[in-house]
């Protein structure tokens, strides 16, 4: 007779079981394939489209400030803003409709 393991209550998951959990999770999601490191990127252009000080989304992603400024933070905040300046430009009646 074979008995089933008890699912993990806490604690950390080595490297294989996490790539197999989050692989789990996208396929019950019906997402396709998905890696901790889509995640991580995932979760890091949230904090930038949020605005998340740079400092604290850099420490909960694991980066230094400059990686995570150059990845993801000033980059994607300059883009941010270009698209809002253009759309003010746009819908503000002084631009082309």
């Amino acid at each position: 007779m074979t008995t089933r393991r008890q699912p993990r209550c806490g604690g950390l998951l080595n490297q294989h079981n996490l790539r197999r959990t989050v692989r789990r999770a996208g396929n019950a999601a019906d997402v396709g394939h998905v890696t901790p490191k889509m995640l991580r990127k995932t979760l890091a252009t949230a904090y930038a489209d949020a605005q998340v000080e740079r400092h604290v989304a850099a420490s909960i992603t694991g980066d230094l400030p400059t990686v995570y400024d150059k990845h993801y933070g000033k980059t994607r905040r300059d883009r941010l803003e270009r698209e809002s300046a253009v759309k003010r430009l746009l819908y503000s009646g002084d631009g082309a409709k």
